[in-house]
């Protein structure tokens, strides 16, 4: 299967809302989801998103910062 998409991992520690929070994150910077890959171990969330802009084209650097910034650097890589 070919994913299409930046591939952005998250992993912090589960909680109530948390994809919903990623999500509205991503929307909110122009990103759309592509794919996920959403797991738990434990109390940790450990998730994959491809996502793309909002038109399907790569994203921009600028637009990763920002999400990483909201969301937490050391959290989304």
């Amino acid at each position: 299967m070919l994913v299409q998409g930046l591939r952005l991992e998250l992993c912090c520690e589960d909680r109530v809302g948390l994809l919903s929070d990623v999500t509205r994150i991503f929307r909110e910077h122009g990103l759309s989801v592509t794919h996920a890959e959403v797991e738990t171990r434990g109390a940790r969330a450990a998730n994959v998103f491809y996502v793309v802009d909002a038109s399907g084209q790569p994203v921009q650097g600028q637009a990763v910062e920002a999400v990483r910034a909201e969301i937490g650097e050391h959290v989304l890589s």
